[in-house]
């Protein structure tokens, strides 16, 4: 038998050099720096970013499920 459903890592919105850039940026700045009205990280914060660097538009829902992944 072979192993059933999605394999790790398909089917995914960002590619894991998205991933890793933004996670990078998440790091290195804070959204003031980027110029948005949050103060902190939140999931909206990280939608938007996600949006005007990737043109990519993610549901909150997969926001979350980003940043758990990523602790």
């Amino acid at each position: 038998m072979r192993p059933r459903g999605r394999q790790v890592g398909e089917k995914r919105r960002l590619t894991p050099e998205q991933e890793t850039q933004l996670q990078r940026l998440m790091v290195d700045k804070t959204p003031e720096q980027l110029r948005f009205k949050f103060a902190l990280w939140t999931r909206m914060a990280v939608k938007e970013v996600v949006l005007r660097e990737f043109e990519v538009d993610l549901p909150l829902r997969t926001t979350s499920h980003y940043l758990k992944r990523w602790g």
